[in-house]
């Protein structure tokens, strides 16, 4: 039987980036939504190994979702890495806190950059758990 793929839920609205990426992550299992609201349902069912989130999302951002990550046992130790256009105006150390591992920009992103960047952060949580 084939080892099952690591899971990696994607939160952002845009449509066209979000594809772009899942195109890139061929070798993971990845579960796609723009709305902040469906995230601990989609953790409940489908427990990823890592989260990538944009920071903007509507009207509304993803810190007020990481702060409450930090407070529920079971959502603490997910990584997440934020992919965002305001990436320069985010100093990683202030975002650790909250389970961000690294903060990349979208309009610098490439394909190889984001698979390493992914593979890493999976590895680093396997070796956590």
């Amino acid at each position: 039987m084939p080892a099952q793929k690591p899971t990696i839920l994607l939160i952002d609205d845009d449509a066209w980036f979000g594809d772009s990426l899942i195109a890139s992550l061929a070798d993971y299992s990845v579960i796609k939504t723009p709305d902040l609201d469906q995230v601990f349902d989609l953790i409940d069912q489908h427990h990823p190994d890592l989260i990538l989130a944009d920071v903007v999302l509507g009207a509304r951002n993803v810190f007020a979702l990481l702060q409450e990550m930090q407070s529920h046992l079971d959502t603490r130790d997910i990584p997440v890495v934020i992919l965002s256009a305001l990436a320069k105006q985010i100093d990683p150390g202030d975002v650790k806190r909250l389970g961000v591992l690294a903060v990349l920009d979208k309009a610098e992103i490439t394909p190889e950059t984001l698979a390493r960047c992914v593979a890493d952060a999976i590895q680093a949580r396997g070796e956590t758990l």
